[in-house]
């Protein structure tokens, strides 16, 4: 893989090799050139500054970590680095004349992962999509950095809810030790604008917040992607002259979704004008075995 030019984004990656901030955050959309620029950085700032030293990288999965980190930058051309990855042994060693320095994979999917990375000092950490890693095992990988005066921790990853613990305590909580970039498919110097609006069409509602825009916005009706994508076409105007309805200010629907052996049941409820009551309008009650989402969709 041949890496001819780089975004001013992605050059802000590469300046933090040499910035005195301890941390780093690249969030934003899909295919924005992150991941493959956030790599290298961190390789050439390891062996820059270190030798005969341990560092982690960390995906989702080791698998992931593997797919994502570990064979693309085997593939980048004219890196000045001799790299042998030890599979069994979750290394990646990489050699630089006569430097040596030393790449375990982790893998961060559950609550016990934590207990994976206990015991090892490390002098820097990349974490590959950081918000779908538990928080226990982000923070085990950080207390590992701890002894290392001049350790730096190396984050990506596309938005979740706002809610989530690492949006709230790396990008909406302002660190003086942390440079945050935001990256859009702009930045990736090679989307071209075609495969940029290709893409922009694939995707609707929050996921093209997310996926698209970048944005850490809530998923409120994802279950039900029609209501999710167009909320406003699923409401009912004040002013429809229909006269079963004449007299319902809005109508509420409600779903108790069963389990396996029970039921799912749906309740649509009318709120009278000015408070005056309520109605039961109609219920509809259906066998969760087998259930599929596009069914009770339909329903």
């Amino acid at each position: 893989m041949r890496i001819s030019e780089f975004s001013p984004k992605q050059g802000k990656v590469l300046a933090f090799i040499e910035r005195e901030e301890s941390i780093l955050v690249a969030d934003g959309s899909v295919r924005s050139g992150k991941t493959t620029v956030m790599t290298m950085a961190f390789l050439i700032w390891a062996m820059e500054y270190f030798d005969r030293t341990n560092f982690a990288i960390c995906g989702k999965t080791v698998t992931s970590a593997e797919r994502n980190i570990i064979k693309p930058v085997q593939q980048i051309e004219n890196l000045p680095y001799v790299m042998h990855y030890r599979r069994i042994e979750r290394l990646l060693v990489v050699q630089c004349g006569k430097k040596e320095n030393y790449f375990y994979v982790f893998g961060g999917k559950d609550e016990s992962s934590y207990a994976l990375i206990q015991g090892i000092t490390l002098a820097g950490v990349l974490f590959d999509e950081v918000a779908l890693m538990p928080r226990s095992f982000v923070d085990q990988a950080i207390a590992r950095t701890l002894t290392f005066k001049d350790a730096k921790l190396w984050f990506n990853c596309n938005p979740e809810d706002p809610e989530h613990w690492f949006h709230q305590n790396f990008i909406q909580q302002k660190r003086e030790d942390t440079i945050r970039l935001h990256f859009l498919m702009s930045d990736n110097p090679i989307m071209t604008e075609a495969e940029i609006e290709k893409a922009s069409r694939m995707f609707t509602g929050v996921f093209f917040q997310r996926y698209i825009l970048g944005l850490w916005v809530r998923a409120e009706g994802v279950i039900f992607r029609q209501f999710a994508d167009d909320p406003e076409g699923w409401l009912i105007d004040d002013n429809l002259d229909y006269d079963t309805i004449k007299q319902i200010a809005y109508i509420t629907f409600g779903v108790d979704f069963g389990e396996s052996t029970s039921h799912t049941v749906f309740v649509a409820t009318g709120i009278l004008r000015r408070g005056a009551g309520i109605i039961a309008l109609d219920e509809r009650k259906l066998s969760s075995k087998g259930i599929s989402p596009d069914k009770i969709e339909r329903e």
